[in-house]
Formats: C-alpha cells, sequence, structure tokens
C-alpha cells in the first residue's frame, strides 16, 4: 500500500476483499463504457480483438488477479454484467432468441469461453497481442461452423472420426483431454 498508512486505508475500506471490490468495479464500468466503440464495428474479429485489447492494457494487473487466485472473484463480478452486455450485441452474427433459457444458455456459453480465453491468455509471461488472439479464434469458429454445416452423412462420419481419435489418444497415454 505504498505510502498509504493501515489507519487511512481501513477508512476508506473494511478489508482488501472491499479494496478489490471498488477496484473491479471501476475496471468493469470502463469496460462497459469502451465496449460500446468496439460493438459498432459490424467484423467480428475486429470487435473482438479492441475487447481483448482492453484487457491486454490491464495485463499487469489481471496476471496478478490471477497469480493470486482473485480472477474469479473479479470474473464473477464482470458476469453480473454480462447479460447487459449480451444484450447490447446487434451484430447480424450474433445469435439471438426471444427465449430467455436459450438466451441465457447462450450468454453463459460465450462468457465462459471469453473468461477462459483471458484467463489463459493473461496468465502468460508475454502474452500474444491481441489482434493475434482475435484473428486464431475467428479462425477456429470459422473451423467449427464448417464442420457443424456438413451434411448429415460427412457430419456423422467426422464425428466418429473424432470420437476414434480421442479414443486411440488416450490409449497411447494423452490423458491431458
Amino acid at each position: 500500500m505504498s505510502g498509504v498508512s493501515r489507519r487511512t486505508f481501513y477508512r476508506h475500506f473494511a478489508n482488501k476483499n472491499e479494496l478489490l471490490n471498488h477496484y473491479f468495479k471501476q475496471i468493469i464500468n470502463r469496460y462497459l463504457t469502451e465496449r460500446k466503440y468496439f460493438t459498432e464495428t459490424d467484423n467480428f474479429e475486429d470487435m473482438l480483438a479492441e475487447s481483448m485489447n482492453f484487457w491486454y492494457q490491464e495485463r499487469e494487473t489481471l496476471h496478478i488477479l490471477i497469480k493470486y487466485q482473485h480472477y474469479d472473484f473479479f470474473f464473477h463480478q464482470f458476469n453480473e454484467h454480462a447479460k447487459e452486455v449480451y444484450m447490447s450485441i446487434t451484430l447480424p452474427w450474433f445469435a439471438c432468441s426471444g427465449k430467455t433459457d436459450t438466451q441465457n444458455y447462450a450468454m453463459s456459453f460465450i462468457v465462459g469461453g471469453y473468461y477462459n480465453t483471458l484467463r489463459n491468455w493473461l496468465m502468460q509471461e508475454n502474452p500474444e497481442e491481441p489482434k493475434k488472439i482475435a484473428h486464431d479464434i475467428q479462425r477456429m469458429i470459422i473451423k467449427l461452423t464448417d464442420f457443424f454445416d456438413l451434411d448429415e452423412t460427412n457430419n456423422i462420419y467426422n464425428l466418429n472420426l473424432i470420437k476414434s481419435t480421442l479414443y486411440t489418444m488416450q490409449n497411447q497415454g494423452w490423458h491431458r483431454i
């Protein structure tokens, strides 16, 4: 607490968690303000790169949160705003349905993937540039989309091929699957 006495600290915050909450609210509010600008694009990769660039600028702090196991606490607070973020995205590629359950599942899936991507990316000592991560994610999504757009016969064949490959990898000692 460089330059701040214990007495001054406790005048403003009851404990470390209250200080973290205050910081989390500030960073989340900045993100919510700035995301309005990067969601205006109709290009998924650009939108994702700008979103990730925000977190990249905060990477040193987020790396510390991850290292000392406070990142989940942070993302729990971020998740409280997830529906607001999710519902504000009006891009043509964005799946939205009128059903609340469907929206909640889709939102949880997307936010969970985003959360894990940020965590894995920013826990590295020298994380790659946001543009590269956004590009890689877009390529992966395109590959998944291509896979699921195959006709039913090819789709079943590919699914069986994936299952067979996973089974073989497990039997050969690839237990990290």
